[in-house]
């Protein structure tokens, strides 16, 4: 096991949903939580609470295999929710609706390694301040044309 310091609310969010699942599984009887294949079917058929239940049931596992590729919390809540939209649009291609956390784990895998190969666009404190002090040159009075 390992100890990650927060980083903001996405951290807090990420492993406080985990624990809220648990506990909402926990209370459920065995015959009442539909099956990944039922869902994915369900899914399939139009019904969008269903794509979210299975994607809140996969979420914790998802998250934990993001943070152990990228290392980062917020990177990693970052990689599932991109891996997310692409599971919606990508719903389709699933073969096989028994194996829906593994195709779930292969598309997480592949954002996070789609972004540990991007560079990381960091932008200097300085030019934040500097861009913040500059013009608009939309709202500047010289720019602006009048009517006349």
């Amino acid at each position: 096991m390992f100890v990650i310091a927060p980083r903001g609310r996405r951290w807090v969010e990420l492993f406080g949903l985990a624990a809220h699942l648990m506990s909402v599984v926990a209370c459920r009887a065995a015959d009442e939580v539909p099956s990944d294949a039922e869902l994915v079917r369900a899914a399939r058929g139009g019904d969008s609470p269903a794509l979210g239940m299975l994607l809140h049931r996969h979420r914790a596992s998802l998250c934990a295999h993001a943070l152990g590729m990228l290392g980062s919390g917020e990177d990693a809540a970052d990689a599932v929710q991109e891996a997310f939209v692409l599971a919606l649009l990508r719903l389709h291609q699933l073969r096989t609706a028994d194996a829906a956390g593994a195709w779930l784990h292969a598309i997480v895998r592949s954002v996070c390694a789609m972004r540990a190969r991007r560079p990381r666009r960091e932008i200097a404190t300085a030019e934040i301040e500097t861009l913040a002090d500059a013009p608009n040159p939309l709202t500047s009075r010289r720019h602006c044309r009048t009517g006349s």
